[in-house]
């Protein structure tokens, strides 16, 4: 696996549909089961690994302190330091960055970098690629990067 691999395969989701639990290309998938699924075509993530399975109801962040969105990719990658979302951060290919969206109190939004500040996720209606120090949603926030590369 290669950050080029994992790029490549991030971006062949662009234009699959938002669909919350969804795990397939072309057909429907969420934020989470995205990068759970481009993980796995690149096997970073074996077929019994499901790390990224279960079920997030709508609001499941709304009244928990539970860092279970980050919890799923800690076993992805190594955390690497909080930033704030600008375009001069360094932050390399294929390394997964987390969000909290929506005044969220815990990370519950998460994407690959295509080329910081390039990045793309899944969002209603598609997967999509943005510039995350533009998008309203990204700008200015917090985020946390995981590398992949470096293990955990």
């Amino acid at each position: 696996m290669t950050r080029e691999d994992i790029v490549k395969e991030a971006l062949s989701w662009r234009g699959t549909p938002y669909l919350r639990g969804g795990r397939i290309k072309g057909v429907g998938c969420d934020c989470a089961t995205f990068i759970l699924e481009v993980f796995r075509a690149v096997g970073h993530v074996t077929p019994d690994d499901d790390s990224g399975g279960g079920f997030f109801s709508d609001d499941w962040w709304a009244n928990t302190e539970d860092e279970a969105y980050m919890k799923r990719v800690l076993r992805h990658g190594s955390e690497l330091v909080k930033q704030k979302t600008y375009a001069a951060l360094k932050i390399e290919p294929g390394c997964i960055v987390l969000l909290r969206a929506a005044r969220s109190h815990v990370y519950n939004h998460g994407a690959i970098v295509v080329a910081w500040p390039r990045v793309i996720h899944a969002i209603a209606p598609e997967v999509v690629e943005i510039d995350a120090s533009r998008d309203p949603m990204w700008q200015g926030k917090e985020v946390v990067p995981f590398d992949p590369m470096k293990g955990n």
